[in-house]
């Protein structure tokens, strides 16, 4: 119910000061689903396969 005001206090802040790079992305040895809509409005179509590209057991799902 209220969930936008500890997201934007404690969760946005956190994730705003990561700094994702090619390298330390392919640290991740977690086998990963990427999920990602043709869609999606926040990112642009492609970012979903990026992402599953520089991780290295990642699958990248599109659903139609």
């Amino acid at each position: 119910m209220n969930f936008m005001q500890p997201f934007l206090k404690y969760t946005a802040p956190s994730l705003a000061a990561q700094k994702f790079t090619a390298e330390s992305v392919a640290l991740i040895t977690a086998r990963s689903l990427v999920i990602h809509g043709k869609l999606d409005r926040s990112a642009p179509y492609g970012a979903g396969v990026d992402w599953a590209s520089m991780l290295p057991n990642a699958a990248v799902r599109i659903p139609p």
